[in-house]
């Protein structure tokens, strides 16, 4: 039973070797720049996985695709004109659209991933006396948001291909004033940066025996032989 149980554990071993598993990670950058951000301005270029040497001998098992978004406010202030006081609320919400070449259902995927809008700031209800501009964020510090959308490829065909796609995005910064009589106005100044990162998971394709697949099974024949023959001889 013992020796029995060793030859099982070369098999076993043999086929734990035969779904060995690896992965591509491609992370690009962009900014931080002033915003409104263009989706022309922040795009990034990937390649598909058919473009790496390994997708010879290998075969997808899944696409994870990752957008990270940084909305970075840096300083914010609010003047109030009026002849008195001015009680208000200010908001700053942001909009952001994913675009790009890669498949579009994956596009679209990681778009609806995405938050939107985002509340970067609010100010709550405040009060203003006349002629005063108060810092809510003074220059120097900073007030930052992050939004992560991720998914998994809908098809995995489309990335064996040979050659590149991209993926960008956008932003679309909001200012908005309730109360106030008109009289309050806001100095926003905003900053945006985001990481792309497509991930490719894959394995060997079957019937490509690697060096240590035909060690273990050389190893595996030879015990099941040495068993054999100690059996026949007693």
């Amino acid at each position: 039973m013992k020796r029995a149980a060793l030859v099982f554990g070369c098999l076993v071993g043999l086929g734990a070797t035969n779904l060995f598993a690896a992965s591509i990670v491609q992370t690009l950058s962009f900014g931080p720049a002033n915003t409104d951000i263009t989706d022309l301005a922040s795009a990034q270029t990937f390649n598909f996985f058919g473009s790496f040497p390994a997708a010879a001998t290998n075969h997808l098992t899944s696409v994870t695709l990752e957008v990270l978004i940084n909305e970075t406010i840096t300083a914010l202030s609010i003047h109030n004109a009026a002849a008195g006081s001015a009680t208000f609320s200010y908001t700053s919400p942001a909009f952001y659209g994913i675009n790009g070449t890669a498949p579009s259902a994956d596009v679209t995927d990681l778009a609806n991933a995405i938050s939107a809008p985002v509340l970067l700031f609010s100010t709550g209800l405040r009060t203003i006396p006349a002629g005063v501009t108060v810092p809510f964020i003074p220059p120097g510090s900073a007030n930052v948001n992050t939004d992560t959308g991720v998914i998994n490829a809908v098809s995995l065909s489309p990335y064996n291909a040979v050659g590149t796609f991209t993926l960008s995005y956008d932003t679309l910064t909001g200012e908005s004033f309730v109360g106030g009589g008109g009289n309050v106005t806001a100095q926003q100044s905003t900053v945006s940066s985001g990481t792309y990162t497509v991930t490719y998971n894959f394995a060997p394709n079957v019937g490509i025996p690697e060096p240590a697949t035909m060690t273990l099974l050389g190893s595996a024949l030879l015990g099941l032989a040495i068993v054999r023959r100690k059996r026949i001889v007693r």
